[in-house]
Parts: C-alpha cells; structure tokens; sequence
C-alpha cells in the first residue's frame, strides 16, 4: 500500500484492516467498529474532564435556577422579599440530588457544601439570574437554541449522576442500589414538598412520587437499567449503557422543550 504524503502508521492500516474484514465475512450484519481512541467511553471521559468541569457545571446550575425562577409563581417576588430563602431554594435545585443521596447512605448532607468552588458559582448564577440590571442575562439564557444546549448538558450529568449513585452503592442489594441512583438523577423533584415549604407554600397533592415528572419517570427507568447491568444480568458495558441513555435523555428533553416553547 502507498501512502499519500507520509508513511501509513499501525493504527490507519488495522482501522482499514477491520473496516474490509467487516466487509468481507459479515456482509449482512450491521457492524459497529469501537477503538480504544474512539471508545464511548473515551468519548465520555473527554466530554467531562477535569478541564471541562467548570463549564458543565455553569450549564447546568443555569439550567437548575432557570427552572427555578420560571417553573414556580412568585419566585422573582420571593428573592426581592426573601433573598435568603430564595437563594437556600436554588441551592437545592442546584444540590438535592446530592443531599438527598448522603441522607440515604448516612453521610452528612452538607458535605457537598464544602466545594466552595461549586457553591459560588451556583451563587453567582442566582444572583445574575434574579438580580442583573435589565435581566440581561436571564434573557440570554432563555435564548431556546442556547437553552437547548443547556438542557442537553443537563441530561447528559444526570445520567451520569445515575450510573455514579448506583456504582456506588454496588454490592449493597439491589434497593438500594436502585435508591441511590434514582435520588441522583431525580434530584430536587423528590424533595418537592420540603422546598414547597422553604417558599412558603403547601401542596400535599403535588407530591413527586404520587404524579411523577417525565425526568422522574425516567431516572427511575434508568436507574433499573444501571443495577441490571452492574448486576451482570444486562448484556451491554457501563460506557455504552451511559451514552445510548444520555442520547434518549436528550433527544426526549430537547423534544419537550421545544413543544412547551
């Protein structure tokens, strides 16, 4: 084989090796090559590494108090009365998921508290949303095709906040396995009557379990697909499960999103 330009390296002729093997022997079947430098897996990491983690964690604390300030009456009333509670109400927007998870594993629920870095930036987040001069920013977050991407990055950390919770309580029964994860990806939503009363507000019958929420429904789901497989009795690796459920997330999300708009 010639090259054009420069000698062919072992990586480009095993790719070519592979694609004319699949082509060759499998001449009906469907293939999916996956690579080490090319893995789901690898794909993932990159999507949330170290140099990364600060902008996904803006998008979705923008997302979190977004939903915050427009999904309940009286919030931009309430952070002009009350600017504690509504700042203790984002926070848990921004956190439940977290406090609600330590509270089933018996560790503190202000432990995540202790990322100061994470604790400003959800701060600032509120304060630019609910105090910028001319809502300037909150009118460049509800931009739909910026909002889009917010809410895809939103998914794509609940799913992984799914898979970490149910990782994490492995080999601790199934319960709680499907407990830890299900808390993780449903976040404050569980937690709804206890933030109800944060804004002074009662309704017993709005609770979460009772009349479930799509992203409740499902984490739910996705939480029984996650203890399945770290549980050996789905047929499928963590990496490929995290990114064929992060892409139903997002497609179904960004659906709703751009029906309610």
């Amino acid at each position: 084989m010639k090259s054009h330009g420069g000698p062919v390296s072992y990586d480009h002729v095993s790719f070519l090796d592979n694609i004319w093997y699949v082509f060759r022997f499998h001449r009906i079947h469907v293939c999916i090559l996956f690579y080490d430098h090319f893995s789901l897996a690898f794909l993932l990491e990159k999507m949330q590494g170290k140099s990364l983690g600060g902008y996904w964690s803006f998008c979705v604390f923008v997302e979190c108090v977004f939903s915050f300030g427009i999904c309940f009456t009286g919030a931009v009333e309430m952070s002009r009365r009350s600017p504690f509670a509504s700042w203790l109400c984002a926070m848990l927007h921004c956190f439940g998921s977290y406090i609600l998870a330590d509270l089933l594993l018996g560790e503190s629920p202000l432990h995540y508290f202790s990322n100061n870095s994470s604790v400003v930036l959800a701060t600032a987040v509120w304060y630019l949303i609910f105090f910028c001069p001319m809502d300037l920013f909150y009118k460049c977050v509800s931009f739909l095709p910026l909002k889009l991407v917010f809410v895809a990055m939103k998914e794509v950390v609940r799913v992984r906040k799914i898979a970490a919770g149910v990782h994490h309580a492995h080999h601790h029964g199934w319960f709680v396995m499907m407990a830890t994860g299900w808390v993780k990806g449903s976040g404050v939503a569980l937690m709804s009557n206890f933030e109800q009363l944060l804004r002074g507000v009662w309704k017993p019958e709005t609770n979460e379990i009772l009349h479930m929420s799509f992203p409740t429904k499902a984490s739910l789901y996705g939480t029984l697909l996650f203890t399945l497989q770290q549980t050996r009795w789905l047929p499928i690796s963590e990496a490929n499960l995290i990114f064929f459920f992060t892409m139903f997330m997002i497609v179904c999300k960004v659906s709703l999103q751009q029906i309610c708009c």
